[in-house]
């Protein structure tokens, strides 16, 4: 049984459609075309004699060709076997879920995640952004899981080098979209009905470096001014500056501040420390000693009933001076926009990895920042340039062979 197009079917499709298109299948060309009406595509060939129109379910076009492609092979494979299972799957109405459904069923997981919800929830908006680049559209939740392609990653890979976006950046968010689909997780969407998503989450691309790894510490003109800010915060006893210390010293994230609580402090043989454990299943916890002089300061911001060390009146209140506060008083004496650092006071903690790196080794960066990689440490706190140590000696080579005995 042959299948396809003809003259007639052209004429046929330009009069009843609002759009067509065409693509290549087994050296023979079919039609795409649109009806008057409908936003979605429909496939157009003949078929024993008779125009034959297969709705797509889709107004995408590279998802219309995946799927013709599709039912084209089944059709084919129909006819040679005689086994209609494949393509009569292929006839009925999609009820794959929805990209609004796999938001809903991710946030309500978000609890269960081991992770930060802002993460969790940065995550899920990576996805649905990778989404409106490569459909066009704004509004993505209506769209159904089948869109979840390489053709799809392709296609926003194209449009956000276009509209130029570093590599690092599209790859960053590749990733960060593809955690929704991470295989321990997929136990949230078990309710749902997904496709093979093999080919979204294994599609790879060769992306160019990101030139600005490593950090450029502050200056001593901004440190100055940090810390002459800082004083001013302390003697009017403004909330930000728990957050300051925390982050400047300490190398907390806002987030770990945001969640710091007075009994996370205990005394261990006359001196302060606290524990603050990572908040995603890589990192691990991290005890700091607090020096008796910041001790003084930061019990001064305690009150009699208070549970989180950020003071504060309510949960929003204390994330506002977690966040915006500390970038808002960050932005006063710092502006890395020009080097496309967009993190802001996040940067206190690069500047504390390197300070340690600095003062002990990069593996004292490595455990006071909690990571579980070095790698991590090196490429993101160390300083961006390296410089090698003055060659060896003949009597540094004397002198390490004499300990070696």
């Amino acid at each position: 049984m042959k299948i396809t197009t003809t003259k007639a079917d052209a004429k046929s499709d330009a009069k009843s459609s609002k759009s067509k298109d065409s693509f290549v299948h087994g050296g023979k060309t079919y039609r795409l075309i649109r009806r008057k009406g409908s936003p979605f595509y429909n496939l157009r060939f003949v078929q024993q004699g008779k125009i034959v129109a297969h709705s797509l379910k889709t107004d995408l076009r590279h998802i219309a060709v995946t799927k013709a492609t599709a039912f084209l092979e089944a059709l084919e494979e129909s006819q040679a076997s005689g086994d209609t299972t494949r393509l009569d799957r292929m006839r009925t109405k999609s009820d794959y879920a929805t990209i609004m459904e796999i938001a809903l069923a991710w946030k309500g997981a978000i609890p269960t995640l081991r992770i930060a919800k802002r993460t969790a929830m940065d995550y899920i908006g990576q996805l649905e952004g990778l989404l409106r680049v490569s459909t066009g559209r704004e509004e993505v939740g209506s769209l159904r899981a089948n869109v979840l392609t390489k053709e799809t990653v392709d296609a926003f890979v194209e449009g956000a080098r276009k509209a130029g976006r570093p590599d690092h950046s599209i790859a960053s968010q590749i990733v960060h979209a593809r955690a929704v689909f991470k295989k321990s997780r997929m136990d949230i969407y078990k309710h749902l009905k997904l496709p093979d998503l093999t080919m979204f989450r294994g599609c790879s691309y060769e992306f160019e470096s990101n030139d600005k790894t490593g950090f450029v510490p502050f200056s001593q003109q901004e440190m100055l001014d940090l810390a002459n800010g800082a004083d001013a915060l302390y003697r009017d006893r403004r909330p930000v500056w728990v957050v300051y210390a925390l982050m400047n010293y300490f190398g907390l994230r806002n987030d770990m501040v945001y969640r710091l609580k007075w009994d996370d402090f205990f005394e261990d043989g006359g001196v302060m420390k606290f524990t603050v454990r990572g908040n995603y299943k890589e990192a691990k916890a991290v005890t700091h000693t607090v020096p008796s002089d910041l001790w003084v300061r930061l019990k001064a911001y305690r009150t009699t009933d208070a549970e989180f060390v950020v003071p504060a009146r309510h949960k929003s209140e204390r994330h506002d001076i977690c966040y915006r506060g500390i970038n808002a008083f960050f932005d006063r004496f710092i502006d890395r926009s020009a080097e496309g650092e967009k993190k802001k006071s996040y940067l206190f903690r690069r500047q504390y990895g390197t300070i340690l790196a600095d003062k002990a080794d990069i593996y004292a960066a490595q455990r006071g920042l909690g990571h579980r990689s070095v790698t991590t440490t090196e490429k993101f706190y160390g300083p961006r340039d390296f410089d090698a140590p003055i060659g060896l000696t003949d009597e540094d080579l004397r002198s390490f062979g004499e300990k070696q005995g």
